[in-house]
């Protein structure tokens, strides 16, 4: 997760963090998508 996040922290306050965060994430895994085709996440 770290690799595709390109970090291991966030520090999110508010609505509008996770939001963002949310959504760089979302485009961080679709690329992924496109060039691997599976995605395995682990925490």
């Amino acid at each position: 997760m770290k690799k595709v996040a390109g970090t291991s922290s966030w520090r999110l306050e508010n609505e509008e963090d996770v939001e963002r965060y949310v959504s760089e994430l979302r485009k961080a895994l679709l690329a992924q998508l496109d060039e691997d085709t599976i995605v395995n996440v682990e925490m």
